[in-house]
Parts: C-alpha cells; structure tokens; sequence
C-alpha cells in the first residue's frame, strides 16, 4: 500500500498530485487522506448573502483601515498555494517518522472503536497525519522566541525598542524589527530581530511568536495536502484550521500550545502568551 513506501516515493506522490490538479477549485488530497466519505467543505452561502450586488471601496477612514487589515492578512494563507515553496517544505518534514506515528495511532484508535462497539474511530488517519506533524514541529523543529539571547555571546538581552528594517530584511518580507542589547558589559552588541511574515523563510529561521508559528505550521500541513484555512480575530489571536474528512467539519489547530480542536480555550481564562 502506499503507506509502506518510503519518504522519497510520497515526496513524489504529493508532489505530482499538487502540480497535476492546481487548476482545480478544491484543494489536493494525498493518496493516503481519501476516507470513505470524501465530502467537501460546508458553503457559505448564508453567510455572502447579503453582501452588495456591486462590491464599492469604502471611502471613510475605519473602513479603510479594516479593508487593509484585510487584503493584508489575506496575503498570509495565499502563499501557501505556491507549489515550488510546498514543494520545498515538504522536503523539510520527516515522513519516515510522521507516517509511522500516523499509523500506529490510527490502529489504536480503530482498535480502541471496535473495543466500545463504535464503528469510526474519533479521529480518522488524515487527522493522525496531522497530529503527528504538530507534535513534531512542536517539539523538534520551531522554537519559541519571547526575548532573543546576544548571538555574540549567548548573554541575556534587554528590549531597546524598534528599528527599521534593513534592505535584506525587507526582502526576506520583515515589515518591523525589534531591537535589543546584550546586557554583558564587556560585550553590548545589539540583537535585532526582524518580524517575518513570509512562511518560506520561516522555514529557514525556525522560531517567532504565535504569528511565526502558525504561519509556518500552517504552510506545511498545505505541503501535506491538507485543505488549511488561517484564522485571526480582533484580539489579536491567529490560529489555523484545517478540513478533516472524517469529522467533516474544520478542526482547530494552535501550534504553539499543541492544541487540537480545543477552539473555546481562548475564552476560558488563558494566559497572555504574546
């Protein structure tokens, strides 16, 4: 079966399925996510509406800056659909370990079902996929960034404000850059650290905050074929969702704190991470 070939052969697969069904409305979905019921994502057509029959920019000034709050964070998500950058990405994620785990969380659970005499297990092999990539990332391949240590000489730093990006840190997609300063006397180097937004580089600096990490989570759960949404709300929270096909519905995912499909934490009482 197509679980028993090895990462090179699934690398391909994936691959080969993104390129050959790009053009197509749905999202791709590898070989080994197709369950028995295979339905697509609910419609929002109550929710469009009531939307105007000819969309007009607004003109006051809220409006405005909500509307490029908007086409802003659009762009996040809309990178993710580049196949070369999956392509790469894909490169990055173990599959000879993240298919295993997959698998033998997957018998378990279906073995854990026949035992209570339920026919479906709770989550489906796609959405052990998914688990096993998050615990993966989580624990081996991001690190979280509160206050970067000196790279000069791994001291502790101390916040200096903002600085403006340099010419390569706006081409890597920085749009600020917090300043810091090594608090060792013989020392005093200053410690930027540039904001990204852009996943693929991510993939390179491998750390941030709540923003960096869902950004690049986010990408990769895409290189695996999963049908992702990124989610924001005006509190400031960012998060991602994806479609799983044996719930059929959107599963919560917050990979900083390792949360799967525990969407109401946010509004019991949870400490500030940021």
């Amino acid at each position: 079966g197509g679980r028993r070939e090895g990462p090179s052969s699934f690398r391909r697969v994936l691959s080969t399925k993104r390129m050959n069904r790009l053009s197509r409305a749905s999202s791709p979905t590898p070989r080994d996510f197709i369950e028995p019921q295979d339905v697509a994502p609910p419609a929002y057509t109550k929710s469009i509406r009531n939307l105007p029959s000819i969309p007009r920019a607004p003109t006051d000034e809220r409006s405005t800056r909500f509307r490029n709050l908007l086409h802003s964070y659009s762009n996040i998500p809309m990178q993710w659909e580049n196949p070369g950058l999956l392509d790469e990405s894909l490169r990055s994620i173990p599959l000879d370990r993240i298919y295993p785990e997959a698998d033998e969380e997957s018998q378990i659970l279906q073995a854990e079902a026949e035992s209570l005499g339920n026919s479906k297990p709770y989550w489906g092999y796609q959405d052990c996929v998914i688990r096993a990539l998050l615990q993966w990332f989580k624990t081996s391949f991001f690190t979280w960034v509160n206050i970067p240590p000196c790279s000069a000489c791994g001291s502790p730093t101390i916040g200096r404000g903002m600085a403006m990006p340099l010419e390569d840190e706006v081409a890597r997609s920085a749009t600020r850059v917090e300043l810091y300063q090594c608090s060792a006397p013989e020392c005093m180097s200053y410690e930027r650290f540039p904001r990204y937004n852009d996943a693929f580089v991510l993939m390179t600096t491998r750390r941030g905050r709540v923003g960096e990490w869902v950004s690049c989570f986010g990408m990769l759960c895409r290189a695996m074929c999963a049908r992702v949404r990124w989610v924001w709300n005006a509190e400031d929270l960012v998060w991602i969702e994806y479609y799983s096909v044996h719930k059929g519905r959107w599963v919560h995912i917050d990979p900083v704190e390792g949360w799967i499909d525990k969407p109401t934490n946010y509004t019991h009482g949870m400490l500030d991470f940021y």
